[in-house]
């Protein structure tokens, strides 16, 4: 099938590493089906993009690559199952759901997903494909509302048809120490995997990106926003300093050592769980709307971390926080790993 739209082709390219020229000798590069918008690459997306139907509804495509450990097919796939409300299925049943494809010569698959968007409660559809070159997987997906995808499948498969990995990617994505957890998927909505909670009335549900379980936006007004996520991972996924850390790079503020950490966390129960809260801001003695705080709730449970976070404006954070707490009284952790 062919797709509709007046303009042509666009081709982009991409540096995924920022090492010196000669250690990547060309960049990944495709070719943007006409209708697609070029969005800012953000987090670990190296493309995204925006499609508009004629009637107001919208489709998100990123291209996200991940080196070393990233879950095995069958983990990511039920991860995107569970962010549209689908149970998991088993390696068997996998089988049926996927078909073959090539990108740039290297064997993939491709599988096409139809639930429901919990936080719009709207039809929702994910095409998505899985490539591994050198040492990275690569992800391709598209979801949004279950007629554009639909109707957008054909130019989705001419896109990843038409991507060129980049050379030496191998090399450039192996090279440099990686901070991205190895993802899972999160437990089905209602089964005895699925966490329990009750957020605050200020928060506002959102569709969840990759690799979270789930997304509040929080409108402060005057006081700034802020987001919360809630996600989980297999075990300890690096510790609780080098986490601290990567979110201190967030808020532009330098490490910390193990010695020091005792004055930004302190202890708490969450789910019957012994856990710990980090509590974190940026501030600079100025406009408390413009610097940011983050507070953390990392809770070890059953083989896995899971991570409740709300980071925002300083100010906003301050009014949130009494809320914030009560949300972790209120969390209910599944009895099952």
């Amino acid at each position: 099938m062919a797709m509709s739209g007046c303009q042509k082709e666009d081709v982009r390219v991409y540096n995924v590493s920022k090492e010196p020229a000669q250690a990547q000798a060309s960049p990944a590069r495709w070719k943007i089906p006409a209708g697609w918008k070029e969005q800012p690459a953000s987090g670990m997306r190296v493309g995204s993009f925006q499609v508009t139907g004629a009637n107001g509804e919208t489709a998100d495509v990123s291209i996200i690559p991940l080196s070393g450990a990233s879950g095995s097919d069958l983990d990511n796939i039920n991860r995107w199952r569970g962010q549209i409300g689908l149970t998991p299925v088993t390696a068997e049943g996998l089988e049926g759901l996927q078909q073959k494809v090539v990108i740039d010569g290297v064997p993939g698959i491709l599988v096409d997903l139809e639930g429901v968007d919990a936080a719009k409660n709207e039809p929702t559809r994910i095409v998505a494909a899985i490539a591994r070159s050198g040492d990275s997987n690569w992800f391709f997906k598209m979801i949004g509302a279950e007629s554009l995808v639909a109707a957008q499948k054909a130019g989705f498969v001419e896109f990843i048809e038409s991507f060129v990995f980049p050379s030496g990617e191998a090399t450039a994505l192996a090279g440099a120490p990686s901070t991205v957890p190895p993802v899972m998927p999160p437990p089905p909505a209602g089964g005895s995997g699925a966490p329990q909670w009750e957020p605050p009335s200020s928060w506002v549900a959102q569709t969840p990106s990759s690799m979270l379980i789930a997304k509040y936006g929080v409108d402060g007004g005057d006081l700034g926003s802020a987001e919360a996520t809630v996600s989980a991972f297999p075990g300890d996924v690096g510790g609780l300093l080098m986490n601290v850390n990567r979110w201190r790079t967030q808020l532009g503020l330098t490490p910390v050592s193990a010695g020091e950490l005792a004055s930004i966390t302190q202890s708490i129960v969450v789910g019957g769980a012994e856990s710990t809260l980090v509590d974190m801001a940026n501030s600079s003695g100025g406009d408390r709307s413009a610097s940011k705080r983050i507070l953390v709730a990392l809770v070890p449970h059953m083989g896995k971390t899971w991570f409740f976070k709300l980071l925002g404006s300083e100010a906003l954070i301050e009014r949130e926080q009494p809320g914030f707490m009560k949300f972790l009284q209120s969390i209910q952790l599944p009895n099952d790993a």
